[in-house]
């Protein structure tokens, strides 16, 4: 609370300095840091500033040399006002604050600022600070001994006769060689002054033989197996115990030499830190726009870009290894931890597999499965005694896609309706865990799973708001690009989440499907048709986010990459595509739902060649759907009933042909005109409009079936097929490409019919004699020639007349175009 109050007063002060000396302001320079002028960054100003402005004392908190990393001076930047500090040897009094030093008028009185020295000693003085923080010396005892400031820098006190005296150098007390300083009692009140107190062997830091002013005796976490190494302050494992064993060190911790045996002789640290990545989307993008579940809804394509993107054998594929610097750090450290029982350090070693993608070869995850192997099951049958559920083993995938489990009952109307234990909002929570193991509370679900919205993703298309899915039955999928950059910045501190969603009465567990999973140097969970979920491996696990495992050691060891940060990140790990799966109980008939399942697909990216506008795909789906195994039951018996009835009115209307357009043969010597359609035309236009005529309205009425009963319901009676299972939608797409061809061909078969129909008039009628303009030419011209007459009555005296067979009225025409 001081500090943040100190940056106001420092914005008034410096104000006010600004005001006073204008021409001492640096000129603003964004590209060069403060720190490298030897100033600090005045972040109300926006300027450079010396510490001098704060008090006359106040010096640069960092060096100032050239040396400094622009970066690490950006973070001091950062600090504000805490740029700067006081003088070694001096009190520090931020502003509003009650300090006592030497120099100030008013004497303390009573116990006034509870902890400090009080009227016990005279020559301390009480002041308030001002501005930002104010420096003070602290006074000389009677004897003339500089007095030292206390730890907090907000009172002094005399150095007693344990001590080695005042040192200048360091502004404090300092205690000899193997010695530390005390200033306060156990109560919390300071001692009349500073002393020293004998640290045991291995707890002090005493980098050389000089008076260090080190305080208290602080021993390294594990004193039986660790000692603190005088000369740089670290813990280091101690060489030898009681028993003359020694010990091993093992990502900070350190094991004796039976435990890591235990671990190592079987799942050898060598194997266990190597990491492998095989789904890079380097050079691969169009591969991973759609998924490796996509968007199946009929007949579209199918290409190597849904199918084929998880294929380990797919062209360009690439499986690279790395050797991680985080489990190498942490790997001996956790497993030894976990046989020891702790059951922060079993969490750890889960999260190490889950980082390999639960691949069954992977040294971390054999040495799981082998403490599965060995534990007792859980009674309630959530994994085993002792270890994080991760596996669903031994549980078949199909009991686990078919729990029913959740008791909500979900309508699509708002505010779950009026009936008791129902809802139209499915509620998600997260259980979530540090690499290391840590406890980091429960999270509801937002905006976790969808990248897209969680890391600032770009998109051409609008999207929903991050909750808009979980209100039941609002299908949506999100693509998107997301800059690496936050990829990273994700990645550097990997959360692990294990995913419930709420019931009426507590937390389902939710299973996950990571479709990267390797079993038997295949991907089991690359499901192409329904039928192909009986070997899947659901787990419970996952983190959306990593950029530690494919981190290899720098200069400062595999500990210094991890800790730090100071290894070499070589690959980068994201869910590229997640999917939610909410899928109804079509046996419940009462709005009951399965237990969701979360699809996962990771996609791998190289980090050596990045620039800052890399950006990388990323998808969001969730999808309500139900088992449309009673609808497709009454098409197909809908589809047999309209078959038979295509069959029977086409072979009637066939029969009618035949009846109309008889097959006798034209008469010895006459010729066929081609003046009309020939039958066979006429039989496939009848069958291509008999058939369109039926598909069209059996296309029709599945529509309306399914705009009614899918537009009214309250309650879900029918959902959607699954979009992830494209099969359900190609008989809907095929009926209604054959309605479209049916139609097509019956439409050109009909023009060319009608394009080949002639009408013929024949006039007996014989001009009157004598009439105006008559004469033997015209009377030739008007009536047809004796020889073309003859031929047309001939050849319709040949069969007998018959009103439904237009062919003798061809043939006779045909006989009189030939005479003619």
């Amino acid at each position: 609370m001081r500090r943040i109050f100190g940056l106001v007063v420092s914005g008034v002060f410096l104000a006010d300095v600004a005001g006073q000396e204008t021409s001492s302001l640096q000129p603003v320079n964004p590209s060069k840091s403060c720190v490298e002028a030897g100033l600090y960054f005045d972040a109300i100003l926006q300027r450079c500033a010396s510490c001098a402005t704060i008090d006359p004392q106040a010096v640069l908190t960092v060096s100032s040399s050239s040396s400094t990393a622009t970066a690490a001076a950006r973070q001091v930047e950062k600090l504000g006002t805490d740029q700067c500090a006081c003088q070694k040897g001096l009190v520090q009094c931020y502003g509003g604050d009650t300090c006592h030093a030497a120099g100030s008028a008013e004497p303390p009185t009573g116990n006034e600022s509870s902890g400090n020295v009080t009227s016990d000693s005279p020559l301390l003085q009480a002041f308030t600070g001002t501005g930002p923080f104010q420096c003070q010396l602290c006074p000389a005892t009677a004897d003339g001994e500089p007095m030292a400031p206390t730890q907090d820098r907000t009172s002094c006190l005399p150095c007693d006769a344990s001590t080695a005296g005042f040192s200048a150098k360091y502004g404090d007390c300092v205690c000899p060689q193997g010695s530390a300083l005390e200033e306060r009692g156990s109560d919390g009140e300071y001692f009349a002054a500073k002393r020293c107190v004998k640290c045991a062997q291995g707890v002090l830091y005493s980098p050389n033989s000089d008076p260090l002013p080190i305080y208290d005796c602080n021993p390294c976490p594990d004193p039986v197996r660790m000692y603190r190494v005088a000369q740089t302050g670290q813990c280091a494992c101690r060489q030898s115990d009681a028993s003359g064993a020694g010990f091993i060190a093992a990502g900070g911790d350190c094991v004796s030499p039976d435990e890591f045996r235990e671990v190592d002789e079987k799942f050898p640290e060598a194997s266990a830190d190597r990491v492998k990545f095989r789904d890079l989307v380097d050079n691969r993008e169009s591969w991973w726009k759609a998924g490796p579940f996509g968007q199946f809804l009929g007949i579209e394509l199918r290409g190597d870009d849904t199918m084929q993107v998880l294929s380990l054998d797919a062209a360009g594929s690439q499986d690279v290894a790395v050797t991680s610097a985080a489990v190498k750090w942490l790997y001996i450290r956790c497993a030894v931890g976990c046989l020891r029982g702790n059951s922060t350090a079993c969490q750890c070693v889960s999260n190490l597999c889950v980082l390999m993608l639960y691949e069954d070869v992977a040294t971390v995850c054999k040495f799981l499965s082998n403490l599965h192997d060995g534990r007792q099951s859980r009674a309630s049958g959530e994994g085993v005694e002792g270890l994080p559920w991760l596996y669903y083993e031994p549980r078949r995938p199909s009991q686990i896609l078919a729990d029913t489990s959740v008791s909500w009952k979900f309508v699509f109307s708002q505010g779950g309706g009026l009936q008791s234990g129902s809802t139209d909002t499915l509620t998600f929570w997260l259980a979530s865990y540090s690499l290391e193991g840590a406890w980091l509370g429960w999270q509801k679900l937002d905006s976790q799973l969808d990248l897209c919205a969680a890391l600032g993703g770009t998109s051409l298309q609008p999207r929903s708001k991050p909750s808009t899915w979980r209100h039941f039955g609002s299908s949506v999928r999100t693509e998107c690009s997301v800059p690496v950059s936050r990829v990273l910045e994700c990645g550097a501190s990997p959360i692990f989440y294990d995913l419930f969603i709420q019931n009426v009465d507590g937390l389902v567990p939710v299973p996950v499907r990571i479709l990267n999973v390797i079993r038997n140097n295949g991907r089991p969970n690359r499901n192409f048709n329904t039928e192909d979920v009986n070997n899947d491996v659901l787990v419970r696990r996952f983190t959306v986010c990593d950029a530690v495992s494919g981190m290899e050691s720098g200069p400062d060891g595999a500990g210094g990459a991890y800790l730090s940060g100071s290894g070499y990140t070589r690959f980068v790990r994201w869910a590229a595509h997640v999917a939610v799966q909410v899928r109804v109980n079509p046996e419940a008939g009462d709005g009951k739902i399965y237990v969701p399942v979360l699809n996962l697909a990771y996609a791998d990216k190289r980090t050596d060649s990045l620039s800052e506008d890399d950006v990388v795909p990323a998808s969001f789906t969730a999808e309500y759907s139900m088992d449309a195994g009673g609808y497709w039951t009454a098409v197909i018996v809908f589809l047999v009933l309209s078959i038979l009835l295509i069959l029977g009115l086409a072979g009637f209307r066939m029969y009618m042909i035949s009846q109309r357009y008889p097959s006798n043969s034209l008469p010895m010597g006459c010729a066929d005109p081609h003046l009309f359609a020939p039958r066979w035309a006429i039989q496939f236009l009848t069958v291509f409009s008999t058939c369109y005529s039926v598909l069209f309205w059996f296309h029709f009425m599945m529509s309306l079936f399914w705009l009614i009963m899918f537009k009214a319901q309250t309650v879900p009676h029918l959902l959607l097929p699954s979009a992830m299972d494209g099969g359900q939608y190609e008989p809907f797409d095929i009926v209604m490409v054959l309605v479209f061809c049916f139609g097509t061909l019956t439409v050109v078969f009909g023009l060319w019919k009608q394009l080949r129909v002639f009408f013929f008039l024949v006039d007996w009628e014989k001009p009157l004699e004598g009439a105006p303009g008559s004469s033997t030419a015209m009377q030739q011209r008007a009536m047809p020639s004796s020889g073309a007459m003859d031929a047309f009555g001939a050849a319709m005296q040949q069969q007998p007349f018959n009103p439904s067979a237009p062919t003798s009225f061809a043939a006779g025409a045909a006989a009189a175009a030939a005479a003619a």
